[in-house]
């Protein structure tokens, strides 16, 4: 249990004004491919003579509410730059370097050069930091997160959660409403039989592509 929790918020405001030198581009609209969490991420970027114009996403099978939010943050951003020296979405880290790495692709087939895209020119951060007392931290606002922060709230404790994604809910927000209650005693109420830990591990390594 904690009697103090030192936490520190930092907002980080990340002035990236593109590259060292003006960017040239042969101009056109170039597609390219990079691999992202679900499959392949389709990235269509068009230039002008000196600046990327669009970024747009093609069909993907990305994780809805997860790796969609990286597909619909990062193109803006990268525009509004015009750099590829960008933090990736929290939580999305490997669609956002699918995305970039797609654009990277991209810049290159345009003659664009991609170290120059790739370095920041000024960073600015904006760091606020406050202390909160706390009898309890819960790290991580899923369906666990949630439950422990209500019940230890009902029994008289100050709890701060803490949720890196700005959604909550986790993994329960995301799963189109499947839970996972093998060896429960719900199960065992409903009469299932035919479940096991071994079979719940083999179903959570093919849900996660075997990673």
């Amino acid at each position: 249990m904690l009697n103090k929790l030192v936490f520190l918020s930092a907002l980080s405001v990340v002035a990236l004004s593109g590259a060292a030198q003006a960017a040239t581009f042969n101009p056109g609209t170039y597609t390219a491919v990079s691999k992202g969490n679900g499959g392949e991420v389709p990235v269509t970027v068009t230039f002008t003579k000196n600046a990327i114009e669009s970024v747009k996403i093609g069909a993907n099978k990305e994780t809805p509410g997860i790796g969609s939010i990286a597909i619909e943050k990062l193109p803006k951003a990268i525009v509004d730059s015009q750099s590829l020296a960008l933090n990736g979405v929290s939580g999305a880290s490997i669609t956002s370097h699918a995305i970039l790495a797609a654009v990277a692709a991209c810049v290159k087939q345009a003659g664009g050069n991609v170290d120059e895209l790739s370095k920041a020119k000024a960073q600015k951060a904006v760091v606020k930091n406050e202390t909160l007392n706390a009898d309890i931290a819960v790290v991580g606002a899923g369906a666990a997160g949630q439950t422990a922060t209500i019940r230890a709230s009902q029994l008289g404790k100050k709890v701060i959660l803490i949720e890196k994604m700005p959604f909550t809910g986790g993994a329960a927000a995301v799963n189109g409403g499947t839970v996972v209650i093998q060896g429960s005693k719900i199960q065992k109420e409903a009469g299932v039989k035919d479940d096991s830990p071994a079979i719940m591990t083999e179903d959570y390594i093919k849900n996660g592509h075997n990673l």
